[in-house]
């Protein structure tokens, strides 16, 4: 007696009232993958739904920045995916197959095949862009980037000044990072351009955390966002990325 039918990678479930798009990223009935094909809807119409491998998704906010291996998440209302868990909004959707940069819309996303896979706290790389070229930016808190899932812990941050930050008064303003909740300024402390050391200017900097147990970041108890907060007045020129490598602890 044969029980066995397949891999259970391509899974063939009714045509939702929609249709569906060929590498359409959906969910239908539970089940999240993209369409292989387009098909219309007709009653007791079937199409193949690829469930496990990597492939493309629309991303909720093509300004969103993240490192492979990030988790994302998707929002079956809006059919995009973004890095921000909102509960009872958005589900599990897979892990980031690669990086992604400011203003590109597209998602490579890696469906792991097993649940258990799915359900392991994640380890992961983002990046946040701070660049004065792409927008002003204002004294006060300046959100930017993918948010952290909850229970998220920052191991290591450094980052990349690809720009020299300059601003009107002598160099004046003050530049640092964190979240705005949890761990205002655990990322990066506060810090006057002209201050010693030079640490907004061009080159490879060290955040707070350099991978010492003592120096981790604090456990974030929702889903937060890098905040890059800005002191005495704005930035004229600089722009910098921040790389932040974290744990997701289990609740």
């Amino acid at each position: 007696m044969r029980n066995y039918d397949s891999p259970g990678k391509i899974l063939s479930l009714q045509v939702p009232a929609a249709g569906v798009v060929s590498g359409q990223f959906l969910s239908v009935g539970g089940f999240l993958g993209w369409a292989a094909s387009t098909v219309a809807f007709a009653a007791n119409t079937l199409f193949d739904l690829l469930v496990h491998g990597v492939g493309r998704a629309t991303k909720a906010n093509a300004a969103d920045v993240w490192g492979e291996g990030v988790r994302l998440y998707f929002n079956p209302e809006t059919g995009t995916i973004s890095a921000s868990n909102l509960p009872g909004v958005t589900v599990f959707a897979g892990l980031a197959a690669r990086p992604t940069t400011m203003g590109d819309a597209t998602a490579y996303l890696w469906r792991p095949f097993s649940a258990a896979t799915e359900g392991q706290s994640q380890v992961g790389l983002v990046a946040s862009v701070l660049d004065v070229a792409a927008g002003a930016l204002q004294v006060g808190p300046n959100p930017r980037g993918p948010f952290f899932p909850a229970n998220s812990v920052a191991l290591r941050c450094y980052y990349f000044v690809e720009t020299t930050f300059t601003s009107p008064t002598a160099d004046a303003a003050t530049i640092g990072a964190g979240f705005l909740v949890d761990d205002a300024g655990g990322l990066v402390a506060p810090t006057a351009i002209s201050a010693g050391g030079n640490v907004w200017d061009a080159g490879w900097h060290e955040g707070i955390q350099d991978g010492a147990v003592a120096n981790f970041g604090e456990r974030l108890t929702a889903s937060r966002q890098i905040n890059w907060p800005i002191g005495v007045e704005a930035p004229d020129a600089g722009k910098a990325t921040l790389f932040v490598e974290f744990v997701e602890v289990p609740a």
